[in-house]
């Protein structure tokens, strides 16, 4: 017997699929629309993307939704990294700017989760998607600082 798949997985499988076109997308990955079909549907246990499967939907698509839930199901975080070109100080003073306000939505999310003391799915999502967002500024911010560093 196959390992059932996680919800939040099967659901992002379906959602890029559909929301793509799964037509257009079985013909771009090569595939028959009826077996991609088969791949994403929740009710299947039997049929499901392969790991090249997903990184090739993935980049078709510009769609990062499957990386993502698999990163939730393993507790782990999906960033896209930037370009790594160098840029001048001011940019790097904006990037500091922006990691602040990154920081401060957290927060806010935060205290609004809690202000009422009952923390609802819809709370935790923003405050996901903010502290995302702050990982993901820090992680640029090094990347470029990275880029700027002499051999």
């Amino acid at each position: 017997m196959a390992p059932k798949p996680l919800p939040d997985y099967t659901r992002a499988a379906y959602e890029l699929v559909h929301t793509f076109g799964a037509k257009a997308l079985a013909d771009l990955m090569g595939v028959a629309e009826s077996t991609l079909y088969n791949k994403v549907n929740p009710n299947d246990q039997k049929a499901h993307l392969t790991g090249p499967e997903i990184i090739v939907a993935t980049l078709l698509t510009s769609d990062t939704r499957l990386l993502q839930a698999m990163c939730r199901a393993t507790r782990g975080a999906y960033y896209t990294l930037p370009s790594l070109t160098l840029i001048a100080d001011q940019h790097l003073l904006e990037m500091f700017t922006r990691m602040g306000r990154e920081e401060s939505d957290l927060q806010t999310a935060i205290v609004r989760a809690f202000d009422d003391q009952v923390v609802t799915q819809r709370e935790v999502a923003v405050i996901e998607r903010e502290a995302s967002e702050l990982i993901s500024t820090i992680v640029e911010l090094v990347e470029r600082v990275k880029g700027m560093a002499r051999a």
